[in-house]
């Protein structure tokens, strides 16, 4: 219908309709009804995927978990090809796995991207490559780019950090530096910062404690965060936009059990959280992933045979604690790297 101009409604307005029960908005042409839904409801809820690792020799197998669950996982997908010590990020929608090797083909650190729909899993496709070939590096995103940061290239640390437009199909793009090459780092990240972690130096002769950040939506140099209390490589956290929780990597002479966190907003030293309740004492180089309320750690390597372990733990962001109990994983597998649809960057 055509309004007078003195009495037609503005862009905006709410109205209930009472011959539909529904209420409907305004959008400057025509009423319209207003559809209740969120990322939850549109994605499947908060879901962690991993994807790849060690089992023995690589897999390309891809493993779904709810994290706001307890105790079951499920075959989700496969990966383009198989590979561990890969890195990954997500946005609400699609899941991108990069990087990474696979013995005794080919045996070197790739340059290969493999994306998915995060809400139906499937077969991943492969999307181009990265700048930089890599395995074990610190993978975060915010809503729209994805970043590779530092990790190893056939044995050397990387310093060099790659940007993906999560979005598009297209190859990865320099974004700089960190300020310290290092392979085998954590990262985690908020809607603005990306947070990279500890880490090593060639052949595990050194170990790194500090902390960096990059603004993600920048390009340039990585800056001093502060320092965790552990020096080690192969830890692994998650975060949700205001705390990041980062812990169980390999400390000389013994892997660690420690959990840390930051606030992600500041700068300063992690602080203690509690500790990993991994049965075997302390596992590293797990796939980890995180929701608003939750981090969890799958998985993962025991500094003794049997290697592989398929321990699945959690803690509760928002307070501090132990470890509690999750369940296992599909597979005993080390070197998986875990995304999702619900972190702390979205």
């Amino acid at each position: 219908m055509e309004y007078p101009s003195f009495d037609k409604p503005k862009a905006g307005a709410f109205r209930f309709n009472t011959d539909n029960n529904q209420l409907e908005i305004y959008d400057g042409n025509q009423w319209t009804g207003v559809v209740s839904t969120s990322p939850e409801l549109q994605t499947g809820g908060t879901r962690m995927c991993m994807g790849g690792g060690w089992v023995p020799g690589g897999t390309d197998r891809i493993a779904l978990l709810q994290i706001h669950t307890t105790g079951s996982i499920e075959d989700f997908g496969d990966l383009n090809t198989a590979r561990y010590s890969n890195g990954g990020y997500a946005d609400r929608t699609r899941g991108v796995f990069t990087g990474g090797r696979n013995d005794p083909a080919p045996s070197t650190s790739m340059t290969i991207k493999d994306y998915f729909a995060m809400a139906s899993g499937g077969q991943a496709t492969n999307w181009l490559v990265l700048s930089t070939a890599r395995e074990s590096q610190a993978g975060f995103s915010d809503s729209t780019r994805g970043m590779d940061a530092g990790g190893k290239q056939n044995g050397t640390p990387l310093e060099s950090i790659d940007y993906t437009t999560i979005q598009s199909a297209g190859e990865s793009v320099d974004w700089g530096d960190l300020t310290v090459a290092r392979g085998k780092p954590g990262g985690c990240s908020s809607p603005t910062r990306g947070i990279v972690f500890c880490g090593d130096g060639p052949n595990h002769t050194t170990y790194h404690n500090t902390i960096q950040y990059v603004t993600i939506s920048t390009t340039g140099k990585g800056s001093d965060f502060g320092d965790s209390a552990v020096e080690q490589s192969s830890a692994d956290g998650g975060s949700n936009a205001v705390r990041g929780v980062l812990g169980c990597g390999i400390a000389s002479p013994a892997y660690s059990r420690t959990l840390e966190y930051v606030t992600m907003a500041t700068l300063g030293n992690a602080i203690d959280f509690g500790d990993s309740i991994a049965a075997n004492n302390a596992l590293a180089s797990r796939a980890t992933g995180a929701s608003s309320t939750r981090v969890v750690w799958a998985a993962g390597a025991f500094p003794s045979s049997p290697y592989a372990q398929s321990d699945v733990e959690y803690v509760n962001i928002a307070s501090t604690g132990n470890g509690i109990d999750w369940g296992d994983a599909l597979d005993s597998n080390e070197a998986s790297f875990g995304i999702t649809n619900g972190h702390g960057g979205l």
